[in-house]
Order: C-alpha cells, then structure tokens, then sequence
C-alpha cells in the first residue's frame, strides 16, 4: 500500500489533452503576428502566455454525459445516460443525483473525468465472474459543495489525479476473497473529504506521486509505504493516521518525504509492538514536523538502522510542533550499518516519550546524532 511503479504503473491512462480557448487564441495570435512580420518579442511573450495558459487550464471536455438513474444500473446501457449513451474516451461522466445507489460495469469502462458530486454511489466492478477496471484518464473528483460518497467494490478504478474535496468521501468494500483497488497515476489531494481503507484493499500511487492531506482532509488505513520518490504534505489540519507507515522502509525502491505543517495537523503510525523502519536499501527518508504540528510514532523506530548509505532525518521545528513516542518499552534507534540518521528538535520544538513507567531506550549508533537547539526540549 504506497507508491507503485513497475508493471503496475504501466497500467495508468493517458491524459487527454483539452486546449483552453485562452491557448487556441493566443495560438492564432502568434501565427497571425508571425506571418505580418511583426518583432519577435510580441511572438515571445504570447508564446509564453501560450505555455501558461496551457499548464494552468484544467481539463475541460465539451461533452459532458450525467447519470439519470437514481436507483441505479449498469455503466453501458446508453438510457442511464443524459444525453443517451455511456461516457467516451473524451468525455466527462457526472454523479449528481443525491440518493444511494450501485453502478454496475460488467464489461469495464473509459472516459476522460468522473465528477461525483452528489449521493452515495458505489461502483461494482465485479458484477459477474470477473472482475472490471474503471479507467479515468484525467481527474476523479469527489465532493465539493454537496455531500458525496465514491465506494469501490471488487475491483480496479485507475485515474490519473484524485481529488476528494470538502464533503466528499472515497471507501474500498470487498466480498471475500475479492480485492478492491484504486491505482492513482499522478497526485491525491484530500481537501477537507475522507479517504478510508482497511483489509486487503490497495492504494496505489506512481513513481513521484504526492499525497496532500489538508484543510481538515482525514486519511487513515492500514498500511501505507512512502518510496518511490513520493511526497506527503499533511497541511491545515489534515489527518494522516495509519496503523503503519514505512518511509523508505522495507523492501523500498526509493526515498520518501513526509511533511506535516501547521496547527492540528497530525500524522499517527503504529500501534504497541509495531516496528518501523524508515530509511534502508541505500534510500532516504525526511520528515519535517513544523507550525505546530504533531507527529506520533507507537511502537519502535529505526532511523536508517539497516541497508549501506541509507539516511533518516527527522526535524521538529517551532513552537507547538511536537514528535510524541509513547510506547511503553519501545526503542528509538538512530543510525547503524553504515546509515546515517537525524533527530532535529529546534525552535521550540517539542520531543517526548510519553510511556509511562515501561522500560524505554533510545540508541545513538555508530552515524546517528539528536540535535537540540534553540529552545527545543528533548
């Protein structure tokens, strides 16, 4: 659970381009000054608005289909649709009805965004025998100005970015010994929705994706692994609570940053007797703690204790930001094997195990050190 890479992100959509009608007619604009012979720095600068008004466009489809079934249905059959047929490839498919129902894909599906917007919609992808892919090429949005649930059931929904905004929601369900999965080929944004996940169910993310939990966004599941170059900012209040987070851990193919930044935001890894490794395999793992934010790891932690040149930096940074430890006889081990490891605690920042009686030891091996500056209590 974390970053993908391999064979799986092969499996991520293409994009659609849309071209904005700012970019169409600065195009326009330039071939026409071009061909009048006018300077080269009028042509410049509108081929420079023309790069910007293409970076910052969203995706825009002018074909736009909307359910109209509020009891639901099967995803191909054209009448559920308004207007009639299913979304295409280049088209945006809308959930707008506020009601509690099941959309069914025997045969799977494509189109270019999916906006879910109102209601409680679950999408079932193994309504038969086998089970389906849902293929969003560009965004999945959820939530917004209405509450709206997403649920994926026994089965694959692959999208390029992921959004679940302000009352909006995104959950697995499975039937047993069914999977339920959701392969992210570029970045998840939780701004101020929910995404939960338990069991076997997987969260993909690719190579270099980043994961921004804020504005009182609340993520939480099992087991997330933080590699492949991947970045989590936990911003504003978000909530990132997992009963185990690996960064740069075990079996990594990549570092990984963890960034919690602000008042209320919180991150919690772990529970009694767990055992995090962050930073192995030659990898690097950063965490930054700042602006009154608090991170608390339970059960033990290793800060590049295995694997030649790995290195594990953590940094707890003004006033209110804190790193609690509280797991009765739990260690924290810094450094070993050739790694090198940090623990910052600096302008007003705040470390403390808070384990009660229990035995507890904290290890500086051979390339690990604590810092305690500028007003920082260890």
């Amino acid at each position: 659970f974390g970053a993908m890479g391999g064979a799986r992100a092969a499996a991520c959509p293409a994009a659609v381009p849309e071209p904005s009608t700012w970019a169409l007619f600065l195009l326009g604009a330039v071939v026409l000054l071009g061909s009048r012979g006018k300077s080269r720095a009028i042509m410049l600068l509108l081929l420079c608005a023309l790069v910007a008004a293409e970076q910052t466009a969203s995706a825009q489809f002018s074909d736009i289909r909307e359910w109209t079934n509020r009891n639901g249905g099967v995803y191909t059959f054209p009448g559920n649709w308004n207007p009639l047929d299913f979304p295409g490839v280049d088209e945006a498919a809308v959930f707008g009805i506020d009601n509690d129902y099941t959309v069914e894909l025997p045969i799977g599906g494509t189109t270019g965004e999916v906006l879910i917007s109102r209601g409680d919609v679950t999408f079932d992808l193994k309504p038969g025998s086998s089970s389906r892919t849902l293929t969003v090429s560009n965004n999945l949005i959820i939530g917004g100005e209405h509450e709206a649930t997403m649920t994926i059931l026994d089965g694959t929904v692959s999208a390029g970015n992921v959004v679940v905004r302000d009352g909006g929601r995104l959950k697995f369900e499975r039937n047993f010994p069914n999977v339920s999965i959701l392969n992210i080929c570029g970045d998840l944004d939780i701004d101020g929705g929910r995404l939960s996940r338990s069991g076997s169910d997987e969260l993909n993310l690719a190579t270099g994706s980043e994961v921004t939990v804020r504005n009182g966004g609340d993520f939480r599941s099992t087991r997330y692994r933080l590699h492949q170059n991947s970045t989590v900012h936990v911003l504003s209040g978000g909530i990132f609570d997992h009963t185990e987070i690996q960064i740069a851990g075990s079996n990594s193919t990549g570092d990984g940053t963890l960034l919690i930044d602000g008042p209320g935001s919180y991150v919690e890894s772990g529970f009694a007797n767990t055992t995090h490794y962050w930073g192995v395999d030659g990898h690097a793992a950063r965490v930054d703690v700042t602006s009154g934010a608090t991170l608390l790891v339970d059960g033990e932690l290793n800060l590049a204790t295995e694997g030649d040149g790995s290195t594990a930096d953590i940094t707890i940074a003004g006033p209110g930001s804190q790193f609690l430890f509280p797991d009765v006889g739990a260690e924290l081990i810094i450094g070993g094997v050739n790694g090198s490891a940090s623990l910052t605690v600096t302008d007003g920042g705040f470390f403390q195990h808070i384990g009660g009686a229990g035995i507890s030891k904290v290890q500086i091996r051979a390339g690990g050190e604590i810092n305690v500056t500028d007003g920082g209590i260890f």
